[in-house]
């Protein structure tokens, strides 16, 4: 109705921060949305952040939606 189009991929198995990247570069995609546990402080510093990976790695505008996380549909 608004004139956007938008494409999704789904990528099932390991997934890396340079596995999103290869993604959106072969999709020529112009925004990233990427879902974050929210965790903080120890928690974060032990687990790391996979969206922060990502925000680190690509020039490209990321969405980070905290709570939306990857899960089996």
């Amino acid at each position: 109705e608004e004139g956007i189009d938008a494409e999704t991929q789904i990528i099932q198995g390991e997934i890396s921060s340079d596995g999103i990247l290869k993604a959106v570069e072969d999709l020529g995609s112009d925004l990233i949305v990427i879902g974050s546990h929210g965790r903080k402080g120890f928690q974060k510093l032990i687990l790391g952040s996979f969206a922060q990976d990502v925000l680190n790695s690509t020039k490209i505008q990321v969405l980070v939606v905290k709570g939306l996380c990857c899960t089996k549909i």
